[in-house]
């Protein structure tokens, strides 16, 4: 087994940087070498906390993990259909209050403690990501917690 120091990922739909990586080869080719449906768990859990709105690849993840349609989706959030669609495309930007209703609806559903619930109940504020860039940078993720698949 080798290691990689660093790993652009995008089988998510939108870019992980992930870090240590290992890497297996089958069949004389060098593959990743980690537990994809964790990677999921932890990418879920960082895009639920991260500083900048979220894009639109990023809510298309969210949509499919949910394993939601898009109707039933936007009927949760107290949202148009059409709505999700342009988000979706990114030619309309989601409400900041929804985005928050949607994170702590994420960190519920991954089932986080007390503790980490409140932590980001406090720390992703409506006003935080009204006022955050939306540059994004990819979610960064070291492979050491992903364990081997």
């Amino acid at each position: 087994m080798q290691k990689r120091e660093t790993l652009i990922y995008e089988g998510l739909g939108f870019p992980i940087r992930l870090i240590g990586v290992p890497m297996k080869q089958i069949f004389g080719e060098w593959v990743i070498d980690i537990d994809f449906i964790v990677l999921q768990k932890v990418a879920l859990n960082m895009l639920a906390l991260k500083r900048t709105p979220l894009t639109g690849a990023e809510l298309r993840f969210i949509i499919d993990f949910l394993e939601m349609p898009t109707r039933e989706f936007a009927k949760i959030f107290g949202v148009s259909h059409t709505a999700v669609l342009k988000w979706l495309k990114e030619s309309s930007k989601m409400n900041s209050s929804t985005e928050v209703y949607l994170r702590l609806y994420l960190l519920n559903y991954l089932n986080v403690t007390d503790k980490e619930f409140k932590r980001a109940y406090l720390k992703v504020t409506p006003e935080s990501i009204a006022i955050l860039s939306t540059e994004n940078s990819p979610l960064e993720i070291d492979a050491a917690i992903l364990g081997a698949a």
